[in-house]
C-alpha cells in the first residue's frame, strides 16, 4: 500500500509479510510529526516498490534466515542507495546482529522493543549516517564488543545456508559465482571455526550457535 509523499518529513517504507504488523508498524510511524510511511509492501514487492520511492529509511522485518536477509539487503540497497536500513526482528544472536550490520543495516531492533526504540532508531539512523543503533540484549552487546575469531564470514554464512539446503559444492559455485576450489576452501574454514569434521556437523553446530539456516 502506498501512502502520500510528505518532502517534510523522514519517509520511510516498510516491508512486512505479514498484513497486522505491517499495518501497526505504520500506524506506529505515522503518529510521529517528522515521520512519514511512503508505502507497506511485502517481500516479493519491496524492489520493486523501493525502486519507484527512494524512502529515506526502508523498516525491513523479517525472522528469515541471516544468508536470506543479507541477500534481501543488498538487492534493496542496490535500487535505493541512499537508503538507510532498520531490520525488525525476534533472534537476539550476537552472529545474526554481526552479520546484518556488515551487510548494510544500520539498526536491529528486537521485536519485543518498545515502539518508543524502534521510533528513536528510525530517527537515529535518518540523521547520522555513521551510527549504528542496536535494541538487543546486554549478552549480545557484551558478545558483539568482545569479538570472536570463530565467527563466520559472509561469505562463508551463504556457503554453509546453501550447504543446508542440501546443494553439492559445484551447484554452491554455480549459485555464488566463485570456483568450486574457492567453496572447497570456504568449507575449510568453516569447520575449523566451527570445529566440525562434516558437512551435517557444522550446520548442526552452526545452528546451535544461533545461525539461521534453511
Amino acid at each position: 500500500m502506498r501512502f502520500e509523499m510528505n518532502g517534510d518529513r523522514v519517509s520511510v517504507a516498510i516491508v512486512d509479510d505479514e498484513p497486522l504488523s505491517r499495518r501497526g508498524l505504520a500506524s506506529i510511524i505515522d503518529q510521529e510529526d517528522d515521520f512519514s510511511v511512503l508505502a507497506d509492501t511485502v517481500s516479493a514487492d519491496a524492489a520493486r516498490t523501493i525502486s519507484t520511492l527512494y524512502p529515506d529509511v526502508v523498516l525491513l522485518v523479517s525472522d528469515a534466515s541471516a544468508a536470506k536477509v543479507v541477500a534481501q539487503l543488498r538487492s534493496l540497497s542496490t535500487v535505493s542507495p541512499r537508503s538507510r536500513f532498520v531490520v525488525l526482528a525476534s533472534q537476539d544472536e550476537p552472529r545474526r546482529v554481526r552479520h546484518l550490520v556488515t551487510a548494510g543495516a544500520q539498526a536491529y531492533i528486537l521485536r519485543s522493543a518498545a515502539p518508543s526504540e524502534l521510533v528513536t532508531a528510525i530517527r537515529v539512523v535518518s540523521g547520522e549516517s555513521g551510527r549504528v543503533m542496536l535494541s538487543v540484549s546486554r549478552r549480545t552487546v557484551h558478545a558483539l564488543n568482545d569479538g570472536d575469531n570463530t565467527t563466520l564470514s559472509e561469505r562463508e554464512i551463504e556457503v554453509l545456508d546453501l550447504v543446508a539446503a542440501g546443494k553439492r559444492n559445484v551447484e554452491i559455485s554455480s549459485t555464488l559465482y566463485i570456483a568450486e576450489g574457492t567453496v572447497k576452501r570456504h568449507l575449510t574454514n568453516i569447520y575449523a571455526k566451527l570445529g566440525a569434521t562434516s558437512r551435517t556437523d557444522a550446520i548442526r553446530r552452526a545452528r546451535e550457535q544461533g545461525l539461521e539456516l534453511r
